[in-house]
């Protein structure tokens, strides 16, 4: 009956969290860690009540957008059904409460013009295949640094897309591609091949 809000939620963090990739998991560790722990300290896990999750909510929104809230409202929904398999409360707060809605992402895509300005101040430097990659075939900048030798068949001017490279605090992590759909094979343009051979 002592646990409080912020001390569950970091045994949650180490108990179940290891199963994610290293990404995800530093993911994670932000939003307990930044959010979810500082505004609930000392909070009786008990006590617990929709109220008080409207009212977290209410308070990130004046310094964050409805996506990072959604996010927050995943995890801790998530821990929160653990928490009810383990006998620590008797339901899930978060359930009760309305999930926040943020707007549809809608990406930036640079039109053909401002795409060539970037090809152009790219080119000879390290950032130039990089540049062509995304731009000429449509990946993503964690799939484009994912891209090995092994990937390209220059005879039947295709590449495989089947990792990904992502940031993380300890620098790197190669992971999967997204989902089933993002392992792909795809034509690659002459003129990329040609930089490429280069």
């Amino acid at each position: 009956g002592r646990l409080t809000v912020d001390a569950y939620m970091e045994q949650w963090f180490t108990t179940y969290c290891n199963r994610y990739e290293a990404s995800t998991q530093q993911g994670y560790e932000n939003y307990i860690f930044n959010h979810i722990n500082p505004y609930f300290a000392g909070f009786k896990l008990k006590y617990l009540k929709p109220i008080h999750i409207e009212e977290f909510y209410n308070s990130e929104r004046k310094k964050y957008k409805e996506k990072t809230i959604l996010q927050i409202h995943r995890i801790l929904s998530s821990a929160l059904n653990d928490a009810v398999k383990n006998n620590l409360v008797t339901k899930n707060v978060c359930q009760l409460v309305k999930a926040p809605s943020p707007e549809p992402y809608e990406p930036h895509i640079p039109d053909l013009d401002h795409y060539f300005m970037i090809v152009e101040a790219a080119r000879g430097t390290e950032h130039e295949i990089p540049v062509l990659l995304a731009g000429m075939c449509g990946l993503r900048r964690s799939e484009v640094f994912g891209i090995t030798w092994n990937d390209i068949n220059f005879e039947k001017a295709t590449l495989t897309v089947r990792q990904a490279v992502v940031t993380i605090k300890k620098g790197l992590d190669k992971k999967n591609t997204k989902s089933r759909t993002s392992t792909r094979t795809i034509s690659v343009p002459d003129d990329m091949l040609e930089v490429l051979r280069d």
